[in-house]
């Protein structure tokens, strides 16, 4: 089976890691012709690694500049180069993943009678496309041959497609190494992208309040994003620049979340936390807020302690807990890696197999 995935970039991020995984997967089984689609220029490396069978296709067309007819004629070039790389595969299904890539991969692939597996990778009750884009959505998305999302609470925002939706959480990989929990708290780690959807100020507002308490503990802040200045200005305000680190994207993760004592993680929204989810699997102790996306994963007092959204007095109270009694800590990293197991990558592609390589309803042989 010729297998085609879309994604805008292959840059740093939840999403890119998932489909990047699940094209490897299916690389890996040796019988599927696997390609890959994105805008980057042609060379541009996969922050992720990827299987050498798999075909890399980079239009290059990934280029922004001012609006108008100038804007138009980008999207009408990037639509033409799109279809012209589905009409010479001619896969038997495509994969595509996040809002804007989904309509111009259904867009590209209209009249080709190619079955096309669309994703949302976020909470689109609080990630915002333009307006243009949701009448798009609305129009185009009944035209997939299935919508995967990562959660209930994210299908019941296309009743439209009810009878189209199949709910598949991210996969998890167990981490052979695990943390262990002794001795002083001193070192919280957060992992996420500088920008509104995390809501970084709240961690930073929050931990500012126990500075007095814990004088020896330290916070590091793993990701880029469009806030930093704005971060890094807070913790000035805050007087806790001695103790706070910004330390960019690092792709050796699992090793940073091990030299780690606490893991919080303050999202307004999330579709899957992938990074909430990699700090349980190797046992860490985790601090999260109660978006929806969060409580597929965690559940206050049994694997996590979760404080509501934007609620400063609240996650510094638990930091606090969490910094003064080691044996919390120990009881919630060890129920934190537990939990997580029931998302284990042989159980979750079992559900991408029933759409992916399914036969039934296709168009194509």
């Amino acid at each position: 089976m010729r297998l085609c995935f879309m994604i805008h970039a292959l840059t740093a991020g939840g999403a890119e890691r998932v489909l990047s995984e699940l094209a490897n997967h299916y690389a890996r089984k040796g019988t599927h012709d696997v390609h890959l689609i994105t805008f980057q220029p042609e060379g541009a490396p996969s922050f992720y690694p990827l299987e050498p069978s798999i075909t890399l296709h980079q239009p290059g067309l990934n280029q922004t500049g001012p609006g108008g007819l100038s804007k138009v004629k980008r999207i009408l070039k990037r639509l033409y180069a799109m279809r012209k790389i589905l009409k010479t595969l001619r896969p038997h299904k495509i994969i595509s993943f996040v809002d804007e890539m989904n309509i111009a991969t259904l867009l590209a692939g209209l009249g080709l009678k190619i079955p096309v597996v669309i994703s949302e990778r976020i909470d689109p009750r609080y990630h915002n496309i333009n307006f243009i884009s949701k009448i798009l959505r609305r129009f185009l998305y009944p035209f997939s041959h299935k919508l995967v999302v990562q959660g209930e609470y994210i299908s019941s925002f296309f009743p439209y497609l009810k009878k189209r939706i199949s709910v598949i959480p991210n996969s998890v990989l167990m981490q052979p190494s695990k943390k262990q929990l002794t001795g002083k708290l001193r070192k919280i780690i957060t992992v996420g992208r500088l920008a509104f959807q995390k809501d970084h100020e709240t961690l930073l507002k929050a931990y500012a309040k126990t500075r007095e308490q814990f004088p020896d503990c330290s916070l590091d802040f793993y990701g880029e994003g469009p806030e930093k200045d704005i971060l890094e200005a807070l913790v000035k305000d805050l007087k806790i620049r001695d103790s706070v680190i910004f330390q960019g994207t690092a792709k050796d993760i699992q090793k940073k979340l091990l030299k780690a004592d606490l893991f919080v993680f303050s999202s307004r929204f999330e579709g899957f936390p992938n990074a909430l989810a990699e700090a349980m699997a190797v046992g860490l102790p985790v601090i999260a807020s109660n978006c929806d996306g969060n409580l597929e994963l965690v559940e206050h007092e049994k694997n996590a302690l979760v404080f509501p959204v934007g609620d400063v007095d609240k996650l510094a109270e638990h930091l606090s807990l969490l910094m003064s009694h080691s044996k919390k800590r120990v009881q919630l990293g060890n129920a934190a890696r537990n939990s997580i197991k029931r998302f284990a990558p042989e159980k979750i592609y079992e559900m991408w197999d029933e759409i992916i390589e399914d036969q039934k309803g296709e168009e194509q042989t």
